[in-house]
């Protein structure tokens, strides 16, 4: 027993220390190799669920930017259908009038016969008749379009932040041509202030957006205004050009803005005929300081049609045709504007 009690007490050796401090080193490392392998799973797992979410959110922006190309190219196509139909409406309502016409000439001309043929005192006065109803060319359309233009506002927000606005003095309009799944798209993001304070300038804004340029007298305004119109585009001296334009325009008034949106057909006529752009716009003013903000985005996508593939004109010169007409309306608009606001200032 002393021998064993003598045994127990002797110190260990500085060998076996190391020994016994290896050991322990070497399950440390394997923990910590444990640890790092099982973090490391773990970034992985996290990784493939990572990237199969992102997978899903770029399919279902994918999926997004289709679906808007494909309402556009519906949109285009669903305007320029109902354009067609209306003409094709208005030449058979063209035709019953015409053939009216010629059954109330060939009646008068029957009863002037009866009448000559007869002695005086039997004459009696007869007068031409002619079926005198007419439809407003165009009110399809622009009820259609009418009816696009809530969808629009509620876009507003989201096309503010998504395009990237040019700032000029003043205000400009310059399109540029991309092709987005297909489909050729003209489109201009343009930004101006305008020294003047946002009510005097919202104001002035009202009357030039939402006047019918085609009527002489002056009425109270309205929020909402549809108009067709023709107007002459000369894109150098001598080539002169013809479009009619089919537009549908609401206003929307909020505490802190006013906010324009409008559909818009451009038919081209003469030697432009059976060309069209589908047109949608959105105006936004907002007070900057003392100023006032005005941002535009406008959009348009040329289509041709029918009897387009006989014209001497491309869509290209169609297409210029469309941004120089445009060009002209905004500067037109601009410069009436400066002559409200400062004789309004005087």
């Amino acid at each position: 027993n002393s021998t064993r009690t003598v045994s127990k007490a002797e110190p260990i050796s500085a060998e076996k220390r190391r020994e016994i401090r290896n050991a322990q080193a070497a399950q440390r490392r394997l923990r910590y190799r444990q640890k790092l392998k099982n973090e490391k799973e773990t970034l992985q797992q996290q990784e493939i669920q990572l990237s199969q979410e992102l997978t899903k959110l770029q399919q279902a922006r994918v999926d997004e930017k289709n679906d808007q190309v494909d309402r556009m190219t519906l949109s285009v196509w669903k305007a320029i259908a109902i354009r067609q139909k209306e003409r094709r409406v208005g030449a058979e309502t063209q035709q019953r009038q015409l053939r009216a016409a010629v059954v109330a000439r060939a009646r008068f001309i029957h009863q002037m016969n009866a009448l000559l043929q007869r002695p005086d005192s039997q004459v009696e006065s007869c007068g031409d008749r002619s079926d005198s109803g007419e439809q407003h060319a165009g009110s399809a359309l622009l009820r259609t379009f009418v009816g696009e233009l809530d969808e629009l506002y509620v876009q507003t927000d989201q096309i503010m932040e998504e395009v990237d606005f040019k700032v000029t003095y003043p205000l400009v309009y310059k399109p540029t041509r991309t092709c987005t799944q297909g489909v050729e798209i003209y489109d201009s993001a343009d930004a101006t202030v305008v020294p003047f304070d946002f009510e005097q300038t919202c104001r002035a804004m009202s009357v030039l957006m939402m006047t019918d340029p085609t009527q002489k007298k002056t009425r109270e305004l309205k929020n909402t205004v549809t108009v067709k119109y023709q107007v002459k585009s000369q894109l150098k001296p001598g080539e002169n050009f013809k479009l009619m334009v089919h537009v549908a325009v609401r206003r929307y008034r909020e505490p802190d803005r006013m906010v324009f949106v409008w559909r818009g057909l451009n038919e081209g006529l003469g030697a432009l005929s059976g060309y069209h752009t589908d047109e949608t716009g959105w105006l936004v003013l907002r007070p900057h300081l003392t100023s006032t903000l005005l941002e535009s985005y406008v959009r348009f996508v040329p289509v041709s049609v029918g009897e387009a593939g006989a014209s001497n004109e491309g869509p290209d010169r169609f297409a210029e045709v469309v941004i120089k007409t445009g060009e002209n309306e905004v500067s037109e608009l601009m410069a009436m504007l400066e002559n409200m606001l400062i004789g309004e200032a005087k």
